[in-house]
């Protein structure tokens, strides 16, 4: 069974507001903008995409790990994020 996503309109709103974020700094580039500017943005996009995975990250831990209804589903879920964090720093130190 597929889980579902708590705080799902808060999310949906903050995807939009990268989708514009997105698309404003593809505008940027397209007509030449600063170039400093367009660096500035591209931080703005990287910062909305953390801001989402927090987001979901929270909303994962209190509504799986923490609402786990026994000892072998908190560990699965501790499995599941430890994976996750890994995956996710590795590729954010690079």
């Amino acid at each position: 069974m597929a889980q579902t996503i708590p705080n799902k309109r808060k999310i949906i709103g903050r995807i939009h507001k990268l989708i514009g974020q997105l698309q404003g700094l593809e505008r940027g580039i397209e007509k030449d903008e600063d170039f400093f500017k367009l660096l500035q943005q591209v931080g703005s996009v990287k910062g909305g995409a953390y801001g989402i995975f927090r987001e979901m990250i929270e909303a994962h831990l209190d509504e799986y790990f923490l609402g786990a209804t026994n000892e072998k589903e908190r560990q699965k879920e501790a499995q599941a994020i430890a994976s996750l964090l890994k995956s996710y720093l590795k590729t954010s130190l690079n």
